[in-house]
């Protein structure tokens, strides 16, 4: 997953919100957010042949709202060295390893760092820190328009401290990012910004962000999307939790209008709830939901039969 020089990606400014558990397994249900909002468009590109000999090493820059990153690239770490703003100008004497490569559920590590801000070429900050990363969760992610198994989140948090004439100010950052199969970039960013100035409380900013379309499909073609209407256009079903107590959710994405049934039964064939019947659905994301007690549900295993059109797709749940 790591960056493509050449390549750009849109993302779309959305309400923040909670980013849910950690662990194996987890379904992250986010179905009901909104994906209007403004577009924030990322761009990728090699650093200059002829860059400045006394400049900062770096082999690629990412450009994003007038700001640009500046990192080092290579097979297995990604650095990042410096940064320009509008308003500063970031150079690190120690700088922050952003990310490892391979990393996969479970991996962790921390790294420390040391720079510098030119605030407008008129106040100087010194500022140093933590930075750590672990791939804390995977499961399936769900978004108003299609859902991703085999999803993989990274949480990031950077603990710094930064210093100048007049104060000092902490600053604390924590990253969540969703990384799915087939899709180079992060499908959803979530992060939370406290700071806090000498004297005074915390100021806490929040940010969410989720990728635009097709936008990050993996540049070399390689992987498949995994995501609830796979290339064959075969529906794919969800279902969470499982084992389930009061509740038990399902999903599906349609490819096209197809009539759909629902139907659950015991573990000697007889039905215990006919969810659905032949009805008629549109393309998109279709979710709900059964209670126990409105069916009368007792512990034990069921089996929740699926019906589009001709196919039929089946899966054993446990009421605990």
């Amino acid at each position: 997953n790591a960056a493509i020089s050449g390549d750009s990606n849109t993302y779309i400014k959305i309400p923040f919100f909670s980013p849910g558990d950690a662990g194996p397994d987890q379904v992250w249900d986010f179905s009901g957010i909104s994906l209007a909002g403004e577009k924030i468009v990322s761009r990728i590109s090699s650093a200059p042949q002829e860059k400045d000999k006394n400049s900062i090493d770096y082999n690629y820059i990412l450009n994003e709202k007038g700001n640009s990153y500046y990192y080092k690239l290579n097979e297995t770490s990604l650095t990042e060295v410096g940064g320009a703003t509008p308003d500063y100008t970031l150079t690190y004497s120690d700088p922050i390893t952003r990310m490892i490569y391979p990393f996969a559920y479970g991996d962790h590590f921390t790294d420390n760092f040391t720079g510098e801000a030119s605030v407008k070429n008129i106040k100087k900050v010194d500022f140093s820190g933590v930075y750590s990363v672990k791939a804390d969760a995977f499961g399936t992610l769900i978004m108003p328009d299609r859902a991703y198994t085999d999803a993989l989140r990274v949480r990031a948090e950077s603990d710094g401290l930064e210093i100048n004439q007049c104060n000092s100010v902490e600053v604390k950052v924590v990253h969540y990012l969703w990384y799915v199969p087939g899709r180079r970039y992060p499908v959803l960013n979530i992060s939370t910004t406290d700071r806090r100035v000498s004297g005074k409380e915390y100021q806490t900013t929040n940010y969410a962000v989720v990728l635009a379309g097709n936008s990050g499909t993996t540049s070399n073609g390689k992987g498949q999307l995994q995501d609830v209407a796979p290339v064959d256009d075969s529906p794919v079903v969800v279902v969470y939790p499982n084992p389930f107590g009061d509740n038990l959710n399902y999903l599906y994405f349609l490819r096209k209008s197809v009539p759909v049934s629902v139907t659950l039964t015991d573990v000697t064939g007889r039905t215990t709830g006919l969810l659905l019947k032949h009805q008629q659905q549109g393309e998109g994301l279709h979710s709900a939901s059964i209670n126990s007690d409105d069916l009368n549900l007792t512990p034990g295993i069921y089996y929740l039969t699926f019906v589009f059109d001709k196919q039929v797709i089946v899966r054993k749940v446990i009421k605990l």
